[in-house]
């Protein structure tokens, strides 16, 4: 999710999808994420993002779901920064 907006009272709302089935290209073949962990972050990627779970969670959480996968939006739970998702 992009947006100009900086104040968190004007942040759009998204989702919440549910994501999982995460793979990687190791250069030769497509692997399982073995292990994820969660962060709450912003930024252009070019200016390197900030970690900064206080700026983003409200209004943006993350939940857990069974097996490999994780919900991301709008309203959910603000897990801490550094919660293993799934390993």
């Amino acid at each position: 999710m992009t947006t100009t907006k900086t104040a968190k009272a004007e942040l759009p709302s998204f989702g919440p999808f549910t994501l999982g089935q995460f793979e990687y290209w190791d250069g030769y073949d497509w692997l399982p994420v073995e292990k994820t962990v969660l962060s709450y972050s912003y930024g252009r990627i070019v200016d390197g993002t900030k970690v900064d779970q206080d700026s983003v969670c409200p209004p943006y959480g993350a939940e857990l779901v069974t097996g490999e996968a994780v919900r991301f939006g709008s309203g959910l739970t603000c897990l801490p920064n550094d919660t293993v998702l799934w390993e």
